[in-house]
């Protein structure tokens, strides 16, 4: 597992070393919010898992999409979360046609 956290909609995946490292709680608590939010917005089932470089690109786009609200919400993200503000109040599709020019 690459990431520190992961979700197959079902269970929630996290790799303890990562997590054991995080200085600071409310990064946990916005990591856990992360995965869940791609079960809520349906991520798992909206992008394309048969093309891994399309999967890649619609990962990237589903956490910025993510991540906004997060931090909307009033979450702390952990350091080099994706959250780029262009990108604010924009759907997971409409920042992938972005990402993909």
């Amino acid at each position: 597992m690459r990431a520190p956290m992961s979700t197959d909609a079902t269970h929630l995946f996290f790799n303890p070393r990562h997590v054991e490292k995080l200085t600071d709680d409310r990064w946990v608590e916005s990591m856990v919010a992360h995965e869940a939010g791609h079960c809520g917005l349906l991520h798992l089932w909206r992008g394309n898992p048969n093309d891994p470089q399309e999967w890649e690109l619609w990962n990237v786009s589903t956490d910025h999409a993510i991540n906004l609200l997060l931090v909307a919400a009033g979450f702390t993200l952990w350091p080099g979360a994706l959250a780029d503000e262009r990108f604010r109040g924009q759907t997971a599709e409409q920042i992938q046609a972005t990402l993909r020019r």
